[in-house]
């Protein structure tokens, strides 16, 4: 079974019906290995969906929290994805998913706007196949893209409630959850060959504060691997970033927009780096 946890504080927004819609568009072969867990933090659902799926009504909480709850509510053993309700699907994502995670603990499938025609992030081509690293899990691997194989509800890591969106360390759950596999013993593959669809390059992308948190997220979530799991090359590639994003601020001197968002990432990441030591060396 295909087991999907899409959290929504706004099931009946338009991004939230493109994805199910993209839902009940597949094929019945499809459909009848999908369950659909919908955490749902707003209204409740009125409309049936043709498909197989329990919706669970709760609290407005972070995105790990709501996710963890969601975890409550699907099949004993399976495949776990984790859609957010702006991402939809083709026709050909899920059952490329069944198909090549066969001989895997997880997969990563590519991200693509088919609006812009561009994938979600310049270091994520298309077409490309790569095992998942220490080097590489901070660049390629997008929640949405997410798929993991489980034999048991408790081989499925909990997700870092410090972490994610409506937390003060703003994002990077989904790589805690991936780098917990990886210490696990769990082996997983970057797949773009087929690929999740979802709009890139959106406002919120250019936003000072929003890039702000994303990044003081992402650095604690590094530390916190770095120092309690001793996972090195992820501290390293941070690193390697952080230079890349002072490399950005002087190549954008006489663009202020555009410096601006990586100046605020630069102050994020320092900031998160000091926060997640100050935490994980207690």
């Amino acid at each position: 079974m295909l087991n999907l946890i899409m959290t929504t504080r706004n099931i009946v927004s338009n991004e939230s019906q493109r994805f199910l819609e993209s839902l009940t568009n597949l094929s019945e072969d499809i459909k009848k290995n999908v369950l659909l867990v919908i955490v749902n933090q707003g209204e409740k659902m009125e409309a049936e969906l043709d498909i197989n799926y329990k919706e669970v009504c709760i609290e407005k909480c972070s995105l790990s929290h709501a996710r963890n709850v969601g975890l409550q509510y699907i099949e004993e053993s399976g495949i776990v994805g984790f859609p957010d309700d702006d991402c939809w699907y083709n026709q050909t994502v899920l059952p490329f998913v069944l198909e090549n995670i066969v001989d895997k603990d997880f997969i990563c499938v590519g991200v693509f706007d088919p609006y812009k025609n561009i994938p979600y992030g310049r270091n994520r081509e298309m077409n490309q196949i790569a095992p998942i690293t220490e080097e590489n899990v901070l660049v390629l691997p997008i929640s949405v893209g997410i798929f993991y194989k489980y034999n048991s509800i408790d081989d499925i890591p909990k997700f870092d409630e410090k972490f994610g969106v409506g937390t003060e360390w703003g994002s990077g759950e989904e790589t805690d959850f991936l780098l917990q596999l990886m210490y696990n013993g769990k082996k997983g593959v970057y797949n773009s060959f087929d690929c999740v669809y979802h709009e890139a390059e959106r406002n919120k992308d250019y936003d000072v504060k929003v890039t702000y948190k994303y990044s003081l997220g992402f650095a604690a979530m590094v530390i916190k691997s770095y120092i309690t799991r001793n996972q090195i090359g992820v501290y390293k590639h941070l690193k390697k970033l952080m230079f890349r994003t002072r490399l950005a601020i002087l190549y954008y001197m006489f663009s202020p927009k555009k410096r601006s968002v990586y100046v605020a990432r630069l102050k994020g990441l320092n900031k998160g780096l000091k926060e997640g030591r100050n935490y994980y060396k207690k």
